[in-house]
């Protein structure tokens, strides 16, 4: 038995599951993201991408300034996700 059988006035049908999806995947898109990050984390992601600068400036094999350099990429890439910037010079 359809829901709208229980449930007077509700409407079912592809339209309507249509609609309730374009009304609720933004919601769902913007959750993809990493929810804010502690003061604490946020520290601590800064602390190794400046570790890996600093590596890099002195030098290695050039397979392993690669892997710096795709490690710092990745970290980067989570401490933008974790929205650490929000922290500001709080961090420093």
């Amino acid at each position: 038995m359809p829901i709208s059988h229980h449930l007077p006035g509700l409407a079912t049908g592809p339209r309507t599951l249509l609609c309730a999806l374009a009304l609720l995947l933004p919601h769902a898109i913007a959750g993809a993201q990493e929810p804010g990050a502690s003061l604490q984390t946020c520290r601590t992601l800064q602390q190794k991408i400046e570790r890996l600068d600093d590596r890099r400036k002195h030098g290695a094999s050039a397979g392993q300034m690669d892997r710096w350099k795709r490690q710092r990429s990745d970290l980067k890439n989570r401490f933008n996700a974790l929205r650490c910037r929000h922290w500001g010079n709080r961090l420093r």
